[in-house]
């Protein structure tokens, strides 16, 4: 479905190379990120707003992509963000 760049792939190797135990990690593509919402915002009808809930991932640089395109950040309690 999506193509995993080489540079992904690349720093993971690294990663993966300074462990002696396997490795987990979330790969994110913060540009089809950002194109992925501003898609969603364009096609929604105009009285609907994007909101994204901070606790499915509150980490900054995703917050920062996100912030300029869709209407507001959506939290449940204080200690969602840090």
């Amino acid at each position: 479905m999506f193509d995993i760049s080489q540079r992904i792939v690349d720093k993971a190797l690294v990663a993966q190379a300074s462990h002696d135990d396997p490795i987990a990690l979330f790969a994110y593509d913060l540009d089809a990120l950002k194109q992925h919402a501003q898609t969603l915002v364009t096609a929604l009808p105009k009285n609907v707003s994007l909101y994204y809930a901070i606790k499915a991932n509150s980490e900054k640089q995703i917050l920062d992509i996100l912030a300029p395109v869709i209407d507001g950040f959506e939290i449940s309690s204080g200690g969602e963000i840090s």
